[in-house]
């Protein structure tokens, strides 16, 4: 009978402390595992964000080299009625003729805008396809307000500003295109703001987007198609 005491007080199993106390190491452990997973999903959160971030600019950036480079030189007849090529531009909206829009086929009318809602700055695409109905003055492609196709390329931006790189008066361009090869030859090219079609007539030589997002800054330079500029300088010299 003693034996039989003895080995019950020996196997009486934990205490209510000791379990109180292992349930609070448990509870520990699973808190600092769940902490640390929480801050391993934060970064890989803001990594996922930060990839498709770039991945949406880059489609942006690739849309918008393929409008510019297939910019075309497209004459019509300004409000003075002399001949200059279609190109309008502001620090917040961009128009021209493009052989490669985005949505349709051939020739279109584009537009580039920037609208500013609750603080942030997004880019605003449009098209109107000029298949079978050419235009021949700056007053019937300015009247042009109702676009076939719409979407948007930058959203969520602090700023999303043009600039363009060129010469700033059909003059200066002029001037240039006659200054023989065995001169020092005089820059007459720089960066500028607005883009006044009726005073340059030419095409810039390229486009400068710039892209403020949060903390970080984004900087873009697009070619214009301009080895024909000196052949239209040429055939617009008797209407200077």
């Amino acid at each position: 009978m003693v034996t039989v005491l003895t080995s019950l007080k020996k196997n009486k199993g934990f205490t209510l402390i000791e379990l109180m106390l292992a349930t609070s190491l448990l509870m520990m452990v699973l808190f600092s595992g769940y902490y640390a997973y929480s801050l391993y999903s934060q970064k890989w959160q803001k990594r996922v964000d930060i990839f498709w971030q770039g991945t949406e600019q880059g489609i942006g950036i690739d849309a918008l080299n393929k409008l510019f480079i297939s910019a075309v030189s497209y004459v019509v007849k300004n409000n003075n009625n002399k001949e200059s090529i279609y190109f309008v531009g502001t620090k917040s909206t961009i128009r021209f003729i493009s052989n490669s829009p985005l949505f349709s086929s051939g020739t279109a009318l584009v537009e580039l805008e920037v609208i500013r809602e609750a603080e942030k700055d997004r880019l605003i695409y449009r098209e109107n396809n000029l298949l079978n109905q050419p235009l021949f003055h700056l007053s019937e492609l300015e009247n042009i307000i109702d676009w076939q196709k719409e979407t948007v390329l930058f959203e969520e931006y602090n700023a999303i500003e043009w600039s363009f790189y060129g010469w700033t008066s059909f003059a200066d361009a002029l001037e240039q295109a006659n200054i023989a090869e065995n001169v020092v030859k005089r820059e007459l090219r720089k960066q500028y703001k607005l883009h006044e079609l009726e005073k340059i007539r030419v095409l810039p030589i390229s486009i400068h987007l710039n892209l403020a997002k949060e903390n970080s800054q984004s900087s873009f330079n697009i070619d214009l198609p301009n080895n024909t500029i000196y052949t239209l300088i040429a055939n617009f010299r008797n209407d200077a």
